[in-house]
């Protein structure tokens, strides 16, 4: 097993990285589950501007990790079982792109690192989309990669046994691309976006904010219907509820809520 902690080594493993885990150094907060990508010695994540995860990261220090899983290792005894992996732990101050133009920039970097060139050929971002999103960046203040690539090591009298041992690749590749629907009914949604639970969300918090609790409520729930498992227009919708007065509504978005995610607050 080694560990890098070269600027080069890093930005390697962070390289073949997808999905990473973003962890708030303070014990209040919650984790959160992201895509980001290196610019540089500075690291970019985004998600919805309704998450409370999100909202709480800013100006806070956090911890990212990336984790690649390279091989399962099959020994002939259990204990001697495990995997070969790389993974990566970043350190900084999260910091949150305001500027509308910078996060453009940002957002077109991911999706360019996600599909080379599919930037040139899709809608771009409406503000109303650009509003329901928000990107945070970190200069990494700290660093390091663990690399593990170790084949079987089975004691001596072990090597006897009548069962395959070995190391099994693992692999991620692209699949057969599955073509989307050529027609999608958008009943009557907004002509150019895309009726998506974020977006939804994102308008009830802009009725929110302007004290039009039943508005607001009205767009949570639409978020929804979208997507169930959406945390964060549960977690709106609960507090819109609060706000007009209705605690037995809110307290069930918040119990439903606590079914979605366990580490979310029951107040």
């Amino acid at each position: 097993m080694a560990t890098i902690s070269t600027e080069a080594g890093i930005a390697g493993e962070m390289a073949q990285a997808g999905a990473g885990v973003l962890e708030s150094l303070r014990p209040d907060q919650v984790d959160k589950t992201t895509f980001e990508y290196m610019d540089g010695e500075r690291v970019f994540w985004h998600g919805s501007a309704a998450s409370r995860a999100l909202r709480t990261q800013a100006e806070c220090k956090v911890c990212l990790t990336v984790s690649l899983l390279d091989g399962i290792v099959l020994s002939r005894s259990a204990f001697n079982h495990s995997v070969n992996y790389r993974s990566v732990m970043l350190f900084g101050t999260a910091r949150s792109v305001d500027d509308s133009g910078e996060k453009l920039l940002a957002l077109e970097k991911l999706m360019e690192r996600i599909a080379r060139g599919r930037w040139g050929e899709v809608r771009q971002p409406t503000e109303l989309e650009l509003k329901a999103t928000s990107v945070l960046w970190m200069d990494i203040r700290e660093g390091a990669a663990k690399i593990r690539a170790i084949p079987v090591g089975d004691e001596p009298a072990d090597r006897d046994q009548p069962v395959w041992a070995g190391v099994v690749p693992v692999i991620t590749s692209l699949g057969e691309p599955e073509p989307a629907a050529e027609h999608v009914p958008w009943g009557t949604y907004d002509v150019g976006v895309a009726p998506t639970a974020a977006v939804m969300t994102s308008r009830g918090i802009e009725r929110f904010d302007e004290g039009k609790f039943q508005e607001a409520i009205d767009q949570f729930t639409k978020a929804i219907a979208l997507d169930p498992k959406y945390v964060d227009a549960w977690e709106r919708r609960a507090e819109a509820y609060a706000q007009l007065g209705r605690p037995k509504q809110a307290e069930e978005d918040r119990r439903h809520l606590q079914g979605l995610d366990p580490s979310s607050s029951p107040g």
